[in-house]
């Protein structure tokens, strides 16, 4: 088991350094030595691989499902010891990703409360306009209605319906807006996802769903830009509540149409399916799950 293990080690510094001789160089060993090594294991896998000669290195596709897999396996030894050596302490990294708006306003104060809790922990939070999938270097996603990933643990932590919202100011200038076909003599603020232009504003009344096809006024990817243009007294915008609650309450946004139902999506936390999972992220989920409400509100 010992030489197993010696062996996918060595075997992922040959591929990840690209050549023999580099791998030899950063592991201070003989080119013969690592030559030698990487022999013998394919002899005991009776398998190529990887294809060597002078103008050619190259992965068989053994030699690529024996390292992805040799991959995993050492990162969950790796995991195993540093949560067995930690004894209650988190270490490691771990990388969050969720949409600009909601990562910006409600995300970073949690993560940065967390961080303070487990000192030893490096957290790394990316932000994007638009998150339709989760990339293989993260570990936790928030999204909004995730497609579907029978790889994927989605657990919903929030049910939020979409508000219609125009400024004072907005309001007072332009005709008043009693029905959905209203917002039809409206400059309406659209956001566009993923080549997508939301601008298919849905309401129900009575159980039927009414939809109505806008005319964009002003259109944009970033949620953050949405808000700031209604905020500006510029249109009518379409925006999940859940970052418009301040605004409300404050007056410096009016809700409309506050009698009709609107579509509703769920906010999730997503995360790899995994046997043993890492103790870092086992914390962190449980963190968001009992916060995230809070910070809402």
């Amino acid at each position: 088991m010992k030489n197993s293990i010696n062996d996918m080690a060595l075997f992922i510094k040959i591929v990840e350094n690209g050549s023999l001789t580099r791998t030899a160089i950063a592991l201070d060993m003989s080119l013969s030595a690592v030559s030698r090594h990487l022999k013998e294991l394919e002899q005991r896998l009776d398998v190529c691989l990887i294809i060597r000669h002078a103008q050619q290195f190259k992965m068989t596709n053994e030699g690529t499902i024996y390292y992805q897999n040799a991959k995993a396996i050492m990162k969950s030894i790796d995991e195993l010891e540093e949560e067995v050596r930690g004894k209650g302490v988190l270490r490691g990294n771990l990388k969050i990703s969720t949409t600009h708006g909601f990562g910006k306003k409600h995300m970073a104060p949690l993560l940065a409360k967390f961080s303070k809790m487990h000192p030893e922990l490096r957290i790394s939070l990316s932000l994007l306009n638009n998150l339709s999938f989760m990339g293989d270097s993260i570990d936790i996603a928030l999204m909004v209605n995730p497609p579907k990933n029978d790889n994927y643990v989605m657990d919903v932590v929030l049910k939020d319906n979409y508000v219609i919202v125009a400024s004072p100011d907005y309001l007072q200038r332009t005709p008043e807006i009693n029905t959905p076909s209203d917002l039809l003599k409206h400059h309406c603020l659209c956001l566009n996802n993923d080549r997508i232009i939301m601008n298919k504003w849905s309401f129900y009344l009575d159980g039927y769903e009414n939809n109505v096809q806008v005319q964009p006024y002003l259109l944009t990817d970033s949620g953050e830009t949405l808000r700031d243009w209604a905020l500006a007294g510029e249109g009518v915008a379409y925006k999940l509540s859940w970052d418009l609650v301040d605004d409300i309450n404050t007056g410096r946004l009016i809700q409309c149409l506050p009698h009709l139902k609107t579509e509703q999506l769920e906010l999730c936390i997503v995360y790899r399916k995994q046997r043993n999972q890492p103790a870092r992220i086992r914390e962190m989920i449980k963190f968001l799950k009992a916060n995230i409400l809070n910070s809402l509100s």
